[in-house]
């Protein structure tokens, strides 16, 4: 099974939202990192179809997307960003309409339904209705949706947004359990999102794609680049105004300060840590705006 996303770009007007984009997925979790107008979600929307590139082609185990239509999408999962319900319809009553909708044969449709809600840890909720359920349930009946038709290639668009840190966990643990034997997209601007569950994880800005690779390979181009000390507040401020800092942490009467430089800071104290996702990604994001 492979995705290819050959060349793709997408322009609006005067504005490129993805930029010669080129890629290629295999069976496994992948974390598609960025800001707020990186061009994740116009990446997305290409995948599934529902806008066309401006150029490149999109191919699914060698065929273009485009010449395979409707057997295509047939493989294919989505949850949107912002996904919308019926409030009014039982758990299994959205989930039956949603079959209906992906042609799932009238005869499967009970035996998807149930699969899809265990998968999810829902199956004690069916009766439930939509309106009822808390925000990291929609959530997860977002997932169970996405799943009915058995996607090969399914696709989560910034899923955990509003999930409060106990929800973010179940949903990894739910997206570990049935990724198996699929690719599986996750656009997030949450690094703690994919930092355990993503096989390799590609990261966007103004809609190119910068780095991609596993979280071992990214974190270590900057293994020689991430500083930490400790040191009184009024030092620690003072030192932030002259390096990219990552993370800034109260310790009693203290502060340890994270930053990320070519060089060994002048000041003392510092030494060298081992890099997190989150400062490769702040690296990244600093590099292209010469910050």
């Amino acid at each position: 099974m492979l995705l290819e996303i050959d060349n793709v770009s997408k322009k609006y007007r005067n504005t490129k939202a993805l930029d010669q984009v080129s890629f290629g997925l295999e069976k496994g979790v992948y974390g598609v990192l960025g800001a707020n107008g990186a061009g994740k979600t116009t990446l997305v929307n290409i995948i599934i179809g529902v806008i066309p590139q401006t150029s490149g082609v999109i191919r699914y185990n060698g065929t273009d997307i485009r010449k395979l239509g409707k057997r295509y999408l047939a493989d294919i999962g989505y949850m949107p960003q912002n996904c919308r319900f019926y409030q009014n319809f039982t758990v299994s009553e959205f989930l039956g309409y949603m079959c209906r909708v992906k042609d799932i044969p009238v005869t499967e449709i009970g035996t998807r339904i149930e699969k899809a809600l265990h998968a999810v840890n829902l199956q004690d909720d069916a009766g439930k209705k939509i309106q009822e359920l808390s925000g990291g349930m929609r959530q997860r009946v977002g997932i169970a949706q996405a799943i009915l038709n058995d996607p090969m290639v399914l696709i989560l668009d910034e899923p955990t947004a509003g999930l409060d840190p106990a929800e973010r966990i179940r949903f990894r643990n739910i997206i570990s359990s049935i990724a198996k034997d699929r690719i599986v997209i996750i656009t997030t601007h949450i690094v703690s999102d994919i930092e355990f569950i993503a096989n390799q994880v590609m990261i966007f800005d103004s809609g190119h794609l910068k780095e991609k690779g596993t979280i071992a390979d990214l974190c270590g181009s900057i293994s020689d680049e991430v500083w930490e000390a400790s040191m009184p507040e009024k030092e620690a401020v003072s030192a932030s105004g002259h390096y990219l800092v990552s993370g800034m942490r109260r310790e009693n009467d203290k502060v340890t300060l994270r930053i990320i430089s070519s060089k060994k800071p002048s000041e003392e104290g510092f030494s060298r840590v081992t890099p997190h996702l989150e400062d490769v990604f702040l690296e990244v994001y600093s590099r292209e705006r010469g910050l």
